[in-house]
């Protein structure tokens, strides 16, 4: 059990990281960046026509349907950030979401301006062409119109005509963590039973999967068991409840033995105080942050107990606090 619940620690979401890196070399955004820009709102022209939304200003269509897919581009485009390079160097961006649109028109400027022939549109949809961010903007989509539409009126101002049609969703930063659980649980939320389980997404991690990459896995993927695989969201929830009384208890018999106090009887035993202190032992903080168990919950990828899981801080008698007042991660009994 341990050297299973072990790899979970591994947090790698491999279906959603890629690297960054794509050709947008040669210059600097800057150097382009000061003749005929209508950053400052100016006239989109026109009317929208068409249906849907309409715009007054490249600025405004810009914030409504650009904007919200910005922070997936700022994972990597940002000075110092992995696209930071010979190669993608006319293309960044900056930590200050304010600044998207002129950094944005900047880089559309450096990049020989156009509308489908330019970089910002052919690294991000052509299949043909490396892109190791993915192509974020496929041919046809929304998002795909969206920057034709706003790099037309760029390169046509005269003749610009704004508008869309559909919903725009927030498109979250390339890397994140979901800090603890599983891919399996969040999939079959509200699934029938006989709903199927879609591969670990972990098991894409194998060697080869570096290469032309910009971002670095630095361990492969290891099943531990043979039935790994639950089948179905029904397996998967017969496996959940079998194994809660394991993994989430208030230390009676039969519970998974991992935290034990000094005693010696665990391999990973380590006294309450010891646990208590790693703030300072370990993290070198000056001072015990505020939420501390939630805090190692979240680094160990371990969520915090549902059921009680008590240790005893500083200066408490566990058998007078009801085992403590301090609150251990699952499966850390």
């Amino acid at each position: 059990m341990y050297k299973h619940i072990s790899t979970v620690f591994i947090a790698v979401a491999a279906l959603s990281l890629f690297g960054c890196k794509g050709d947008y070399s040669g210059g600097t955004a800057n150097e382009a960046a000061n003749a005929g820009n209508p950053v400052n709102g100016g006239d989109a022209g026109g009317d929208a026509g068409g249906g849907g939304a309409s715009f007054e200003s490249s600025e405004a269509f810009f914030d409504a349907r650009i904007q919200p897919r910005m922070d997936f581009c700022r994972t990597c485009h940002i000075p110092g950030g992995v696209a930071d390079t010979e190669e993608g160097e006319r293309f960044l961006l900056s930590s200050n979401a304010g600044d998207d649109y002129a950094n944005t028109f900047a880089a559309w400027q450096a990049l020989g301006e156009g509308v489908e022939s330019n970089l910002l549109i052919v690294e991000n949809s052509d299949k043909t062409e490396p892109h190791s961010g993915g192509k974020n903007w496929p041919v046809g989509s929304e998002a795909y119109n969206d920057m034709v539409s706003l790099l037309g009126c760029w390169d046509n101002p005269v003749n610009c005509a704004l508008n869309a049609v559909g919903e725009v969703a927030d498109e979250l930063p390339l890397l994140g963590s979901a800090r603890g659980g599983h891919y399996w649980n969040d999939f079959c939320e509200g699934m029938p039973d006989a709903t199927v389980v879609p591969q670990d997404p972990r098991e894409l991690v194998v060697p080869g999967v570096n290469e032309g990459k910009a971002v670095y896995m630095n361990a492969w993927s290891q099943v531990c068991q043979d039935d790994n695989h639950p089948g179905t969201c029904g397996e998967l929830r017969t496996r959940v409840e079998q194994g809660y009384p394991i993994v989430a208890s208030d230390g009676e018999v039969g519970a998974g033995h991992f935290f034990s106090g000094s005693s010696s009887a665990a391999g990973f035993a380590l006294p309450a105080s010891g646990y208590a202190g790693m703030w300072d032992s370990i993290w070198g903080l000056s001072e015990r942050p505020a939420g501390y168990d939630q805090l190692v919950a979240e680094r160990w990828g371990m969520p915090l107990s549902p059921t009680d899981n008590p240790y005893p801080l500083a200066g408490e008698d566990p058998n007078t606090t009801n085992g403590g007042s301090g609150q251990l991660p699952m499966g850390v009994t």
